[in-house]
C-alpha cells in the first residue's frame, strides 16, 4: 500500500508538471502571437492610411483618383487637384469673360504644407506627376480579400488547482492544453501568411524600384510616376550638376525626361512607415 501511494504521488507530481509546462508554453506562445499579429495589424492600417486621399478619403486608382504629386511632394488624387485648380480659374474666367474650356495661370496653395505652386497657362491636372507605386498598391488591396476577414482570436484559460484533481481529471486539463497549444500554432501561421501577403502588396511603395532597398529616408519621384530611394536619385542626377536641363532615363519604363533645376521631388507620404515595423 505504501508502494503504490508513493507511486500515485509520484504520477502525481509528474503530471502536475506537465500542466505546469503546458501552461507556461502556451501563454508564452499567446504573448508572442498577439505581439505579432499587433505590430502587423499597426504596419496594415499605416499603409491603408496613405492609400487614401487626405481631401475626399477616396481610395486612390487608375481613374479619377489617380494619385498625382504636387510640387512640394505631397499626394492627392486627380479629381481634387482639379478641383484645386477650378476654385482659382473660375473667378479668372468670369473676370476675363473666358470660355471653361480655357485654362489661366493660376497658383493653388497644398493644403497640407501652403506651399504655393503655380501651374501655367493651358496646363492641367493631368500634367501633374502621377505616382505609380502607389496606385499600384492601392489597385491590389482593393483587389484583395481582407486580410482581417476572419480574425485570430487566441483564448486561454489559467488552470487553477484546487489540490484535488483526480489523475483523470488531471490527464483531462492536460489533453485540453496540448490542445490549445496546437490552435495557437495554427493561428500563428495564418498570421504569419498574412504579414507575407501585407509585404509582397506592399512592396511597390516600400523598396526602391531601382536597388529593391527599403526605404529609410524621403523617396524620390520621376516624371514618369516611378519613386526611387535618395541614394539612387542621386546618381541619375549627379553627371547634371552644371547642365540645365537634366535628362534621365527611368531605369523602370525607360521613359527619358528633363528637368530644371530643383524640379526633382521627394515625398513623405509612408515615411511613417518605421523600418523595425517589416521584421
Amino acid at each position: 500500500m505504501a508502494d503504490d501511494s508513493v507511486l500515485a504521488a509520484v504520477e502525481r507530481a509528474s503530471l502536475l508538471q506537465r500542466i505546469h509546462r503546458l501552461d507556461r508554453d502556451c501563454k508564452h506562445k499567446i504573448k508572442n502571437f498577439e505581439f505579432h499579429k499587433q505590430r502587423r495589424v499597426e504596419l496594415q492600417k499605416a499603409i491603408e492610411s496613405c492609400l487614401e486621399c487626405i481631401i475626399c478619403n477616396d481610395s486612390f486608382d487608375s481613374k479619377e483618383s489617380t494619385p498625382r504629386v504636387l510640387g512640394c511632394g505631397h499626394v492627392f488624387c486627380e479629381k481634387c487637384v482639379f478641383e484645386m485648380l477650378e476654385r482659382e480659374r473660375r473667378p479668372i474666367r468670369f473676370l476675363m469673360g473666358m470660355r471653361s474650356n480655357k485654362f489661366p495661370e493660376v497658383i493653388i496653395h497644398c493644403p497640407i504644407c501652403q506651399k504655393e505652386i503655380r501651374f501655367s497657362e493651358n496646363t492641367t491636372e493631368l500634367s501633374v506627376w502621377k505616382f505609380l507605386p502607389l496606385m499600384e498598391v492601392a489597385e491590389s488591396f482593393t483587389n484583395t480579400i481582407s486580410l482581417d476577414s476572419v480574425d485570430l482570436v487566441v483564448q486561454h484559460e489559467t488552470v487553477i488547482l484546487k489540490g484535488d484533481e483526480t489523475s483523470d481529471r488531471l490527464e483531462t486539463i492536460i489533453k485540453r492544453l496540448e490542445q490549445n497549444s496546437l490552435d495557437v500554432n495554427k493561428k500563428k501561421v495564418l498570421e504569419n501568411d498574412r504579414h507575407t501577403i501585407l509585404d509582397k502588396l506592399s512592396n511597390p511603395i516600400r523598396n526602391c524600384a531601382r536597388c529593391h532597398n527599403q526605404y529609410h529616408n524621403t523617396p524620390f519621384i520621376l516624371k514618369c510616376g516611378h519613386v526611387f530611394c535618395e541614394a539612387c536619385n542621386i546618381l541619375f542626377f549627379e553627371r547634371f550638376k552644371k547642365i540645365e536641363p537634366a535628362c534621365v532615363k527611368c531605369p523602370q519604363c525607360n521613359k527619358l525626361s528633363h528637368y530644371q533645376r530643383n524640379e526633382t521631388r521627394g515625398t513623405a507620404i509612408y515615411t511613417f512607415i518605421n523600418s523595425s515595423q517589416m521584421h
